[in-house]
């Protein structure tokens, strides 16, 4: 669910994604993926080799001074650590079952 998985389905796209953990204030993350060794280069090229992911997380206060600040009223989209830690029980992404019940 978390943006970085969806930015390497589109190289050479920045992506961000508003994210509200199980617990605590939300957060935003940006990310974007790129042909892994290459600095840049075209989008096209990503598709014939490995791609490296790179994501930036800051809490949704701290957004507000930079240009991916949530908009007002904006959704913050549910988010977990991972399905085995997740003590999210009704999550449509489920693809294990957790640890701890």
């Amino acid at each position: 669910v978390w943006v970085v998985y969806r930015a390497l389905c589109e190289p050479g796209r920045t992506l961000r994604q508003v994210a509200a953990p199980p617990r605590g204030a939300p957060w935003v993350f940006v990310a974007r993926a790129a042909p892994a060794g290459a600095a840049g280069g075209p989008a096209e090229t990503a598709r014939d080799g490995p791609l490296h992911a790179t994501m930036l997380a800051f809490p949704a206060e701290a957004a507000a001074r930079t240009a991916y600040a949530p908009a007002p009223r904006e959704a913050a989209e549910p988010v977990g650590p991972g399905c085995r830690l997740c003590p999210r029980t009704d999550c449509a992404h489920r693809a294990e079952d957790p640890l701890l019940v």
